[in-house]
């Protein structure tokens, strides 16, 4: 088959594991044919949005990459959030798809798509969406005039040439509902997941890492990751972390941390020789540590390092968010502060066992629900 990714609601960043990288990637393992038509807005300098010229390439993956500009809108700003692209009709019709997935559900591009759709009704076309309360809709501007009028408009008026509506969590399928006025019976879920390693090559990793860190296989390793700014509560983790004092856990920070932050940050991180702070990674670096870790900590926003953490057999600690309840159950320790996540370094560290029930609990949500290669082959079977 032919299919073709659109990442023309959001970024698209080259030689990352996001979810835009993973599913084209895994589609061409499993002998398809793809290319990928994205906008000109990437990642400069590992967190900072910015954007790239006009221009086609081969990827990482070996899958053709087209990066299209945005069509001139009044000014920047205005285009930005149209979202209508230059030559997006012919780049479709040239490639002829079999399969379209066109991510996040936020541009007025899907229009287009669905004009090529009514024209070519064999073609198989799915939105994934990623809009949340969290991540849209957060002031009146945005909320009111945006999405519930303009957003809203486009996707109510592509809906009937849409196949399904993909949402990522709980917390998507709320918003699609409720803003964009989605019925149940388009929407499908199809959360954000990761690579699950193979037992050994995972063993094989895991040896490698915790040797590097000078750490046994009794040693408990917790991991805290992402963009680190003041909504990632890192200098909370910090906090709790310092405040148990056992020897048999050390605590790894990875990413790239916000000026704002790093004042407080910085000093707590080098008062206690058991945290480690490695700066931003690449993804099949991180990718690495989770393997060799324990427990992942996510006690601010939400970020898609927690599915891949599960798939590479890390117990989480994560924030009671609806979609992470609607996701893993009890299968997960549970943070709302400080206080909470004291208690649970203090438990697993008396009582690994307890560590590795949840991590049992949740590698089987992983296994089950969260494997890429399960995902990828949702768009085959719909």
């Amino acid at each position: 088959m032919r299919i073709l990714h659109l990442m023309l609601s959001c970024f698209y960043i080259d030689n990352a594991n996001y979810q835009e990288n993973t599913i084209p990637r895994q589609n061409k393992k499993d002998g398809n044919e793809v290319k990928i038509i994205a906008s000109t807005e990437v990642f400069i300098k590992n967190n900072i949005l910015g954007f790239t010229l006009p221009r086609s390439y081969i990827n990482e993956d070996n899958i053709p990459v087209k990066r299209l500009p945005y069509k001139h809108i009044f000014n920047k700003y205005i285009s930005k959030k149209v979202r209508s692209y230059k030559n997006l009709y012919n780049s479709i019709s040239e490639y002829t798809p079999d399969i379209i997935l066109f991510h996040g559900a936020a541009a007025y591009a899907l229009v287009t798509v669905a004009k090529y759709k009514r024209k070519n009704p064999h073609v198989k076309f799915y939105v994934d969406s990623h809009e949340d309360y969290h991540n849209s809709g957060k002031n009146y501007f945005s909320k009111q005039i945006l999405h519930k009028i303009f957003y809203k408009h486009i996707i109510q008026k592509c809906l009937p040439y849409i196949d399904k509506v993909f949402y990522i969590t709980y917390e998507t399928r709320a918003f699609l509902e409720n803003v964009y006025g989605i019925p149940e019976s388009n929407l499908q879920f199809f959360p954000l997941g990761g690579i699950i390693p193979e037992f050994e090559q995972r063993a094989d990793i895991r040896n490698k890492i915790r040797s590097e860190l000078k750490i046994n296989e009794d040693h408990i390793l917790l991991i805290h990751s992402g963009k680190l700014d003041a909504l990632k509560r890192t200098n909370e983790i910090l906090n709790a972390f310092v405040q148990v004092t056992s020897q048999n856990l050390s605590l790894l920070i990875i990413g790239s941390m916000n000026e704002d932050i790093a004042a407080v940050t910085i000093p707590v991180i080098k008062s206690d020789s058991r945290i480690h702070y490695l700066g931003w990674l690449n993804g099949n670096q991180l990718q690495e540590y989770l393997c060799a870790g324990d427990l992942y900590i996510q006690l601010g926003g939400q970020s898609a390092t927690m599915q891949n953490a599960l798939c590479c057999g890390c117990a989480v600690a994560l924030y009671p968010y609806e979609s992470h309840k609607y996701l893993l159950n009890e299968s997960a320790f549970y943070i709302k502060n400080t206080d909470d996540l004291v208690a649970v370094i203090k438990s697993v560290s008396n009582d690994k066992s307890l560590l590795e029930k949840k991590r049992l609990e949740s590698f089987n949500v992983a296994k089950n629900v969260l494997d890429y290669k399960k995902i990828s082959a949702l768009i085959y079977k719909n």
